[in-house]
């Protein structure tokens, strides 16, 4: 092989992400046309997000960010851990991220998400060029959009690399609870807000959480914990 179409196939990994044998049989087929190459392999490789997914996904990650009156977090999930920690998936969960806090308020449920149009390509259609990259199936399990009033605050901790998001609204901003709740569910994975107002905080048992918000004057209004696969 010249080195030149060496070099080509070399180029064509680093855009497309695919194999090297599919990069070499791409360029092949369009006499060394990198531009044809990427076309022909996106064609041949394209796989669709699926209405059913066939196939159990036990990797991936939760996420949760904030932006201003804005909160989300959510579950995005694929088959090998392999694929997971791969800089396309990463950069997917950053993509999904950025799209979940610009959305318009109509925009709450998993499906309407997923057909929600962004600069030309519906969600669906984003996650499935990264699953074309991978030839491995991605399903955004789920998500939660919160929205706050101007006086109320959130906070949110995320637990080995998304393994665990969590995420609180609150009455009234606090540093030290914005920080510090969020982690204690992490841990003690509570199941209601009754259960939780009754448990000891995490890191000093001699305080239940309802006094420890008292203590901080603010109250929870809500929390969400995503645990992956759960």
């Amino acid at each position: 092989m010249k080195p030149e179409m060496i070099e080509k196939i070399k180029k064509l990994r680093e855009i497309t992400n695919f194999s090297i044998c599919d990069c070499a049989k791409a360029l092949t087929k369009t006499q060394g046309n990198i531009e044809e190459a990427i076309e022909l392999l996106n064609k041949e490789k394209y796989i669709e997000y699926p209405e059913i997914f066939d196939e159990p996904l036990t990797e991936g990650a939760t996420h949760v960010a904030c932006n201003k009156n804005k909160a989300v977090i959510f579950e995005l999930n694929i088959k090998t851990d392999f694929a997971a920690q791969n800089i396309q998936f990463i950069e997917l969960i950053t993509t999904i991220e950025k799209i979940l806090l610009q959305v318009p308020d109509n925009i709450r449920k998993l499906n309407d998400f997923l057909n929600y149009n962004f600069q030309g390509k519906t969600v669906k259609q984003i996650i499935s060029q990264k699953m074309t990259i991978f030839q491995e199936q991605i399903r955004l399990k789920r998500i939660q959009i919160v929205y706050k009033k101007t006086e109320e605050s959130f906070g949110y901790y995320k637990h080995q690399n998304g393994k665990i998001s969590t995420l609180i609204h609150l009455t009234k901003p606090c540093k030290n609870v914005e920080k510090h709740l969020p982690i204690h569910i992490t841990e003690s994975n509570p199941k209601s807000k009754e259960i939780l107002l009754q448990q000891e905080m995490y890191n000093n048992s001699k305080i239940k959480v309802q006094e420890y918000l008292q203590k901080n004057n603010t109250n929870i209004i809500v929390f969400y914990r995503f645990a992956l696969n759960n």
